[in-house]
């Protein structure tokens, strides 16, 4: 009869005879780095952390300032970590009154935060927008 006990990492919590992941909701800040004149309201983002890797979901309304042209803004982690590689992140976000706008998410390396850009179509007005993305904690 040996025994082994069971360790954690990466987030795991082991409480009495359960293990689970971290996860819950924050209140993210968004920064402008091209082409945004303001972010609307900002509901709370959910995330879930399983191991070393999170899931990121919310939406945030952006208003930008001109059409057609490079839009980019960037967003606060839940779980810090990092970033090296611009593919440290990974998700998309689209908005749901205008399907022809797409935002690509990859990371920013110097901020260590996710960074969302796109083309902006001829639109300026406000929109909503819906996220998800995944990274590594390193």
């Amino acid at each position: 009869g040996a025994v082994d006990w069971l360790t954690t990492s990466g987030g795991l919590v082991i409480t009495n005879t359960t293990m689970t992941g971290q996860s819950g909701t924050y209140t993210p800040t968004f920064t402008n780095v091209a082409n945004v004149a303001s972010f609307g309201t900002v509901s709370d983002a959910t995330w879930c952390r399983t191991g070393n890797a999170v899931t990121v979901s919310g939406r945030v309304a952006i208003d930008p300032t001109a059409g057609a042209i490079s839009t980019q803004f960037r967003m606060t982690l839940p779980v810090a970590s990092a970033l090296s590689l611009f593919t440290d992140v990974g998700g998309t976000c689209c908005c749901k009154d205008s399907l022809s706008i797409a935002i690509a998410i990859c990371a920013d390396t110097v901020n260590d935060e996710a960074n969302f850009q796109y083309i902006n179509t001829a639109e300026t007005a406000a929109r909503d927008f819906a996220y998800i993305y995944q990274y590594i904690v390193k």
